[in-house]
């Protein structure tokens, strides 16, 4: 068995988000919000349409500022229904690649290929 490196995070946002900071919610607007605002880096290609366990999703890819890193990527969805995480009730979901060994293309299908919604 070896080592992972790296970091896969996945980020439950309360509605805040897809509520207040963008027109009406949807997922490209979700992204294009994040793309102006959130994310640090060079943005390379911004909405690469996948699906996660039968929900769409969007893979944006970036430069990173850091040059040790080969993969730095972000899967922006809107969850199926709402779970409640720390109290508050949560659609959104951010899971974040940042991986500096060349396995990021490997380790983003598996998570694209593994995810399921309880």
């Amino acid at each position: 068995m070896g080592n992972v490196l790296g970091s896969v995070m996945v980020t439950p946002d309360a509605l805040t988000i897809t509520d207040s900071r963008t027109r009406n919610g949807s997922l490209d607007d979700v992204v294009e919000f994040l793309n102006e605002t959130y994310f640090a880096g060079e943005v390379t290609r911004p909405k690469e349409a996948v699906s996660l366990d039968g929900v769409d999703a969007n893979l944006t890819r970036l430069i990173s500022t850091d040059e040790n890193i080969r993969t730095k990527a972000f899967l922006t969805v809107l969850a199926p229904k709402h779970y409640v995480v720390a109290g508050d009730p949560v659609k959104f979901f951010l899971i974040s690649f940042v991986i500096p060994e060349d396995n990021g293309e490997e380790i983003i299908a598996a998570v694209i290929d593994s995810w399921r919604w309880l």
